[in-house]
């Protein structure tokens, strides 16, 4: 393999654009947390330069998958040189970490990397067992990104009320949405010995596991409202405008599943991940756009 080769597969399976996808809990975290006693910039680059990156390449190592995975239809041989360059991302984002924003972020993002090779190491492998591998993707991707975020941008780590019903909206995002992610891979994992929810609960569970989550997560997001905001009804009302396009191209999407499994694709999949990303991203953005706004001194 020419060296030009290697560093494109690195690349390809570092799968930098998928960093997107978790965006919504680092915009979610950092309007939780304004006004900031640091700059933002420095753990966006963290997380969805180093850390993201660095677990996806590291996972896609230790699967070593033939067929679609999140972000790659047809995914490449992963080059043995992808371990050097996940510990390499690793040390450089817990470094930064350090510098910018203390000890405290540095062992959360330290927390984290590790949580998520336990994930994968082929030793431990905990994706393999569906219900542990689950919470940990909820309580790691979500939760605990949401308090670092937090606890980064506001110089301290807190758990007042409106930070634990933050992690829970935070947590119940994830757990939404990652069943189908795994929907189009049953075969797959199933070959490799990894027994996931999707493939525990079968296409139509997964519908209805997704579906439960779904509204869980808008009850949560109420509750958030109602105690952060004083007219709360915008917040929820523009939420639920903005999660139409998604919500239309799930229920469709599971119409046609519950039919024909076959359309549990991975085309489908990966729509719907767009869809539900930009819409998430869309409504934080300019959620925290309204906190800038409002905290500027016009006078």
């Amino acid at each position: 393999m020419s060296k030009q080769n290697e560093l494109k597969r690195i690349l390809t399976h570092l799968r930098f654009p998928f960093s997107f996808f978790l965006l919504p809990i680092f915009l979610f975290g950092a309007t939780h947390s304004h006004p900031w006693s640091g700059t933002p910039w420095p753990l966006l680059f963290i997380l969805h330069a180093l850390v993201y990156p660095s677990s996806n390449g590291y996972n896609s190592l230790m699967d070593r998958d033939t067929g679609p995975i999140g972000g790659i239809e047809h995914p490449e041989e992963v080059p043995k040189s992808m371990f050097a360059v996940s510990i390499a991302l690793d040390l450089f984002a817990i470094i930064l970490s350090l510098l910018f924003y203390g000890w405290i972020t540095g062992v959360l993002i330290s927390i984290y990397i590790a949580a998520s090779r336990a994930y994968s190491y082929r030793g431990i492998r905990l994706k393999k067992y569906p219900i542990l591998g689950f919470v940990i993707v909820l309580l790691f991707q979500g939760a605990l990104v949401f308090l670092l975020t937090d606890a980064a941008l506001s110089g301290d780590i807190s758990f007042t009320g409106t930070t634990i019903i933050g992690m829970i909206v935070s947590a119940l995002m994830i757990g939404a949405s990652y069943p189908l992610t795994q929907i189009y891979q049953h075969e797959q994992d199933t070959a490799d010995g990894v027994n996931t929810l999707s493939n525990m609960l079968g296409v139509r569970g997964t519908f209805v596991f997704s579906f439960t989550l779904f509204a869980l997560f808008n009850l949560s997001c109420f509750f958030y409202f109602f105690l952060e905001y004083t007219a709360w009804m915008i917040p929820m009302g523009l939420l639920l405008i903005v999660s139409m396009p998604a919500g239309k191209h799930l229920t469709t999407w599971a119409k046609k599943s519950w039919k024909d499994p076959s359309e549990a694709s991975y085309h489908n999949a990966m729509t719907m991940s767009k869809k539900g990303a930009i819409g998430m991203n869309v409504f934080f953005l300019v959620l925290l756009m309204f906190e800038l706004i409002q905290s500027q001194p016009w006078n």
